[in-house]
C-alpha cells in the first residue's frame, strides 16, 4: 500500500515536472559572437487549422510547447502547426539571417516577422504555390530577415500540409547558410549525376544487346531519380515552377512508376518465374496493383494518394526484400547481389517511414536514409549487372571457343580426308585427281598458252618389289619422289601450285609407279636443256641400304593444244609418248598421232583373237 502510494506520488511529480519543462524554457535564440546558433522553437497545434495570427498571439504561454532540438515530426495530420521563435542579437552589429524549414514538401508555409509587437512582414510559400517569388532560390522554405544590434525579433510560422508534418527549423547567418547549401548541392549533384550515368549506361547496353532487363533497370532508376528530385523539390524549382498543381501528380506517379519497373527488373534479373512460381505470382499481383495505382493516381487527392503509396511501399519493399533470399536459396547467383542491394534500401525506407509517422526523430539519417539506400542499391545492382554481363560474355566466348574447336576438328578431319583423296599415302605427293584438276584449271585460265604434260614411270619397280620387298620399294619411291620435287623446284618452267595448307605442288603421283608434271613452254628459255639434265639425274642409280638400284625410268610428254585440250587426254597421250623413241638428244618420248598404235579396234581385235 505504501509502495503504491509512493509510486503514484513519483509519477505525478514526474508528469508535473515534464509539463513544466515542456511549457517552459521559452528562452530566445541568441546571436553571440563566435558562437554557433542553437535553434529551438515553441509550437502550438491548431486542430481546426483556422486560427489567425491575432488568435495565436493571444494564446497564453502555457499553450505553447517547447522543442529544444529545433526539429519535430508530427506525422500525417490535418492540423496546422504554429511555430514561434524569438531571435535576440547580442553581437553588437546588424545580423542578416535566414530562417529555414528544411522540408520541401510542406504545402503551405506563412512566415510572420514581428518586432516589438508590430508585424513587419508576411511571406507565404509552399509547394502548393508557385515556386517564385522566394526569398532564396532554394527548394526548402526560407525566409530572410535581419536583426539590428541589441534588438530582437519574433517569427510566427504557420505550417499546414496534407502529407507528413516535418518541421526542422534552423536559424542561419546568411553566409553560413549559403556555404552549407553549396556543400549540400555537391552531394546532391554527385547522387543525381551517379544515377544519370547508371541510367545512360544501362540504356546504351539495352540498345546494344536488346535485352529488356537493362531497360527495366534504367527505367526503375529513372523512377528513383524522379521521386527524389520531386521529394527534394528540384522538379518544382527547375521544371514547372509556375505549375505547382503538377507537383502532387509527379510525386504520386513516380512511386508506382519506380515500383513497376523494379518488380519487372526483379522478375527478370532473379529468374523468378522458373525458380519460385509462388513468388512469381505474388510479384505479378503486386505489379498489377502498382499499374492500377499508376493509372488512378491522377484522380486521387494527395492525402488518399499518400496513404495508398504508404501501403504500396510497405508491400512492395517487403516482397522484394524476400525475393533476393528466395532466389539465393534457389542457387541463383544474382540473388546474392539483390539481397545485399535491397537491404540498405529497405532500411532507408523504414527510417523514412518512421520519420514520416513521427516514430523516429528528425536527423540526418532519417532525412537521407532512403536516398543513401537507393544510391547503394543502384551501385550494387550495377555491379551485379556488370558481373552478369561479364559472365555472359565469358560464356559466349567459351561457347564460341567450343564451336571453333569443333569446327577446327571438323576442318582437320576434312583436311585429312581431302589429303587422303588427293595425295598418295606413300610419297605424300598429290595424286592424279589433283593433277587433272590443276591442269584443267590452268588451261581454263590460260587457253591460249603453250603447255606440255610430262610423265615418268619407274619401270623396274615391280622387279624391285619382288626382289627387295614392299618396304624397300616404297622407300625407293619416296626417295625418288623427294629427288623429283627437289629437281623440279629449280626449274622455272615447271608449273607450281600452292595447296590449302600452303605447300608447293610441282610433282604429282599418277599411279603406283608413275609421276607427272606440267611444263609452261613459254618459260623454257634454254630449249628444254635444263629439264633434260634433270631427267638424266633421275635415271642415275639410287643408293638404298648400300645397294645401287637402277630405277630405269622412262619419260613421255604431250603438248597442249596439239595433243589434247583436257588433262585426262594429255596424260593418256604422254603415257603413249613414253613408249615412243626419243627424238634427238632428249630423254623424253614426245607423243605423235601417226605413231599411236592404241585404239578401240585394237582392243576388239585382241578380244576376238
Amino acid at each position: 500500500m505504501i509502495l503504491s502510494t509512493a509510486l503514484r506520488i513519483f509519477l505525478l511529480s514526474l508528469a508535473t515536472f515534464t509539463s513544466q519543462f515542456a511549457h517552459a524554457n521559452s528562452a530566445p535564440v541568441t546571436l553571440a559572437s563566435e558562437k554557433p546558433i542553437e535553434s529551438h522553437f515553441q509550437y502550438w497545434e491548431d486542430a481546426s487549422a483556422e486560427a489567425e495570427l491575432a488568435d495565436v498571439r493571444a494564446l497564453p504561454d502555457r499553450a505553447w510547447q517547447t522543442n529544444p532540438s529545433g526539429k519535430a515530426t508530427f506525422g500525417i495530420t490535418d492540423s496546422a502547426y504554429w511555430l514561434r521563435v524569438e531571435v535576440q542579437n547580442q553581437t553588437g552589429r546588424d545580423q542578416l539571417l535566414i530562417a529555414e524549414l528544411g522540408y520541401s514538401q510542406l504545402d503551405d508555409v506563412v512566415f510572420h516577422e514581428l518586432s516589438g509587437g508590430t508585424l513587419l512582414r508576411e511571406f507565404a510559400t509552399g509547394d502548393t504555390r508557385s515556386f517564385y517569388p522566394r526569398d532564396v532560390d532554394h527548394p526548402n522554405m526560407l525566409y530572410r530577415f535581419h536583426v539590428a544590434p541589441d534588438a530582437s525579433k519574433t517569427l510566427y510560422i504557420r505550417v499546414a500540409t496534407q502529407g507528413t508534418m516535418v518541421v526542422p527549423l534552423q536559424i542561419w547567418q546568411q553566409n553560413d547558410f549559403y556555404e552549407a547549401a553549396a556543400n549540400e548541392q555537391k552531394l546532391h549533384f554527385f547522387y543525381y549525376g551517379s544515377l544519370a550515368v547508371i541510367i545512360l549506361i544501362n540504356l546504351a547496353v539495352f540498345l546494344t544487346l536488346r535485352e529488356k532487363l537493362y531497360l527495366y533497370y534504367a527505367l526503375a532508376i529513372s523512377g528513383y531519380f524522379l521521386f527524389f528530385a520531386a521529394v527534394r523539390g528540384y522538379t518544382l524549382q527547375h521544371i514547372y515552377p509556375g505549375a505547382p498543381f503538377l507537383h502532387t501528380h509527379v510525386l504520386l506517379l513516380s512511386m508506382p512508376f519506380l515500383a513497376m519497373f523494379s518488380i519487372l527488373f526483379c522478375m527478370e534479373f532473379l529468374q523468378v518465374r522458373s525458380n519460385s512460381p509462388r513468388l512469381y505470382r505474388a510479384l505479378q499481383a503486386m505489379l498489377l496493383f502498382e499499374m492500377l495505382f499508376f493509372l488512378s493516381a491522377p484522380l486521387l487527392d494527395y492525402d488518399t494518394g499518400i496513404r495508398v503509396a504508404a501501403v504500396s511501399a510497405f508491400a512492395f519493399f517487403s516482397l522484394l526484400l524476400v525475393a533476393g533470399p528466395v532466389a539465393w536459396a534457389a542457387g541463383v547467383r544474382a540473388g546474392v547481389f539483390f539481397t545485399i542491394a535491397w537491404t540498405p534500401l529497405t532500411i532507408g525506407v523504414s527510417a523514412t517511414a518512421g520519420r514520416a509517422l513521427g516514430l523516429l526523430p528528425e536527423n540526418f539519417f532519417t532525412e537521407y536514409a532512403m536516398q543513401i539506400g537507393s544510391g547503394l542499391e543502384a551501385f550494387i545492382l550495377t555491379l551485379a549487372l556488370a558481373d552478369r554481363l561479364y559472365r555472359e560474355r565469358e560464356q559466349k566466348i567459351q561457347a564460341q571457343a567450343d564451336i571453333l574447336k569443333q569446327q577446327k576438328a571438323r576442318n582437320e578431319a576434312q583436311t585429312q580426308l581431302n589429303e587422303a583423296l588427293t595425295h598418295d599415302p606413300v610419297t605424300g605427293l598429290p595424286n592424279r585427281n589433283r593433277f587433272e584438276w590443276m591442269v584443267d584449271e590452268q588451261l581454263r585460265q590460260n587457253p591460249n598458252g603453250r603447255f606440255m604434260v610430262g610423265v615418268t614411270r619407274i619401270t623396274q619397280l615391280k622387279e624391285i618389289n619382288r626382289t627387295l620387298g614392299l618396304d624397300r620399294s616404297e622407300r625407293l619411291l619416296k626417295a625418288m619422289a623427294e629427288q623429283m620435287t627437289r629437281l623440279a623446284s629449280g626449274l622455272p618452267m615447271v608449273h607450281q601450285t600452292v595447296d590449302a595448307r600452303g605447300n608447293d605442288e610441282r610433282v604429282y603421283q599418277l599411279s603406283g609407279d608413275s609421276f607427272g608434271l606440267l611444263v609452261n613452254v613459254s618459260k623454257t628459255a634454254d630449249d628444254f636443256q635444263s629439264l633434260d639434265n634433270a631427267l638424266k639425274q633421275l635415271a642415275e642409280p639410287v643408293l638404298l641400304d648400300n645397294i645401287a638400284i637402277e630405277p630405269n625410268p622412262r619419260f613421255g610428254a604431250a603438248s597442249y593444244p596439239e595433243h589434247g585440250k583436257k588433262a585426262a587426254l594429255l596424260i593418256r597421250n604422254a603415257h603413249v609418248g613414253m613408249e615412243m623413241a626419243p627424238h634427238g638428244p632428249y630423254q623424253t618420248g614426245l607423243y605423235s598421232r601417226k605413231d599411236d598404235i592404241y585404239d578401240e579396234s585394237r582392243l576388239t581385235l585382241m578380244s576376238d583373237l
